[in-house]
């Protein structure tokens, strides 16, 4: 089987990528209400305790879940040309990796345990050491479907996992189960979902191997993979660092605001990146197409993220205890520090799909390099200082925006667009934003001096800045909403050579 990439003159990469934002937008904003509705409830029956053993469970095993995604998935959805030896051969070698990454987990969750002061640590990250087997498993016809840009199938099954998971997590979180209900449910979801995506593929492994087709994917995967490791440590070093200094209530505060804030945003960038890389890499030989592309991806992407992201920096106190409980009240600068965080940087979200398109997984890595660089030793200094989780927050929002510029700088000059191009591209939708900020902080302060009562302050709030937003950004709707229908209208057919 072999396949090309091209697709046919008629295709619109508008098309392409709309069709396939659709059906990941609705699935992933489908899953992610049902996870929302989920975590209101098992945040209301939990406490910050459960969250801290679940969290520190989760930043010791995201390191090596890390190890088991995409490196070699993204290899086969980036290359122009693909065969059933080179599926077959990187199915095998990703599935001897996971076995053995499960074993290495296994072995050092006493230690892990010990380092953390945590006995509940061993069992729960033996539990989970299946997950990287499971994954790895899953891993090509995965990569398959992604590749075809057959995003329905993926998220349809990605809904019916979240509706799984959210049953378990409710049901056990109601019996009593603690950290188990936090642990189990997303364990069963990806078993579930893992097995699905071999059938709706139609691939199955055959007993081929071929160790020169790993080394011909191997410069293109290590390199993706160690700037995801390196990605994930920088992302992720407050967990694994301040894990061992705070208590566990304080990391149960912190892991849960920080969990829960990147919700919105990867409800709309992970599956809409999902979508551009395959469609990036089509035309990766051409710039204007992908210029267009990123330019109008960005756009809608910020959108939708800016106004969410104001009303929940201005609104997180109330709504914050009001929706999970009181006894979340402490985490709340924490949200308003990491929402900021989302808004100045959301104009990168998809910089990575760029880089990764036009074959240039190495600046990551160095990018990687230089933010544990410099992150790791604030960190150490915030742990031995007893520094507050606001504090910690506020450090790491200052050295997430020191790297801003730079990552977001080089997939423009790939791209050959400049800065002063991008920003002409952007500057009405941030003059609206600001717009829907100062009037959500007028309603704010004239609630204050009123004594309103919080429901009046939050309809008013919310009903008078997002009136303002809407109105003053119809346009750019409009003419979202009309390429989106004008796109989901046309039947759009793949051609293979």
């Amino acid at each position: 089987m072999t396949e090309s990439k091209s697709d046919p003159p008629n295709v619109s990469l508008t098309s392409l990528v709309l069709r396939g934002a659709f059906w990941n937008t609705f699935g992933i904003w489908f899953q992610k209400a049902i996870g929302i509705g989920a975590t209101v409830v098992i945040a209301r029956l939990l406490t910050p305790t459960d969250y801290a053993i679940a969290g520190l469970a989760g930043a010791a095993m995201g390191f090596f879940r890390i190890l088991t995604a995409h490196g070699f998935g993204y290899a086969l959805v980036q290359r122009k040309e693909l065969d059933e030896i080179t599926c077959h051969s990187i199915f095998w070698f990703l599935s001897f990796v996971g076995l053995g990454l499960g074993v290495i987990v296994v072995l050092i969750a006493p230690w892990t345990s010990q380092f953390y002061d945590s006995p509940e640590l061993i069992q729960v990250m033996q539990i989970l050491s299946l997950s990287l087997i499971i994954s790895m498993l899953s891993s090509v016809p995965r990569s398959l479907l992604q590749r075809a840009m057959r995003f329905r199938e993926i998220n349809i099954l990605a809904v019916l996992g979240g509706g799984i998971a959210a049953i378990l997590g409710i049901g056990m979180a109601w019996s009593g189960y603690g950290y188990w209900a936090l642990i189990v449910p997303a364990l069963g979801a990806s078993l579930l979902t893992s097995i699905s995506v071999f059938w709706i593929s139609s691939y199955y492994p055959k007993p081929v191997f071929k160790w020169m087709e790993i080394k011909k994917s191997s410069n293109f995967g290590l390199s993706v993979t160690l700037s995801n490791v390196l990605g994930y440590l920088g992302s992720n070093i407050d967990y694994l660092i301040m894990g061992r200094f705070w208590t566990r209530a304080n990391f149960g505060q912190y892991y849960f605001a920080f969990e829960q804030f990147g919700k919105p945003h990867q409800m709309l960038t992970r599956q809409l990146g999902g979508v551009l890389l395959p469609a990036f890499s089509r035309v990766q030989d051409d710039l204007s197409r992908l210029r267009s592309g990123f330019l109008k991806g960005t756009h809608s992407m910020c959108l939708m993220l800016y106004p969410i992201h104001i009303l929940l920096i201005g609104l997180a106190n109330p709504l914050i205890p009001l929706i999970f409980g009181e006894q979340w009240r402490p985490s709340i600068p924490v949200f308003q520090v990491f929402f900021i965080h989302i808004l100045i940087v959301a104009p990168s979200s998809i910089s990575n799909e760029v880089i990764l398109a036009l074959k240039r997984p190495q600046f990551s890595l160095l990018f990687n390099v230089l933010r544990i660089a410099v992150t790791l030793p604030v960190l150490l200094w915030l742990g031995m200082t007893g520094a507050s989780i606001t504090k910690t927050a506020v450090c790491l929002l200052f050295i997430w925006l020191l790297f801003f510029p730079l990552w977001l700088g080089y997939s423009l000059y790939l791209m050959r667009l400049s800065l002063k191009e991008m920003w002409h591209y952007m500057r009405g939708l941030v003059g609206i934003t600001v717009v829907m900020a100062l009037v959500m902080v007028a309603c704010r302060v004239v609630a204050e001096i009123n004594g309103w009562p919080i429901w009046l302050m939050f309809l008013m709030t919310v009903s008078l800045s997002s009136g303002v937003y809407l109105i003053l950004a119809r346009q750019y709707i409009f003419d979202l909403l009309k390429i989106i229908r004008s796109s989901l209208a046309k039947k759009v057919e793949h051609a293979e050579g």
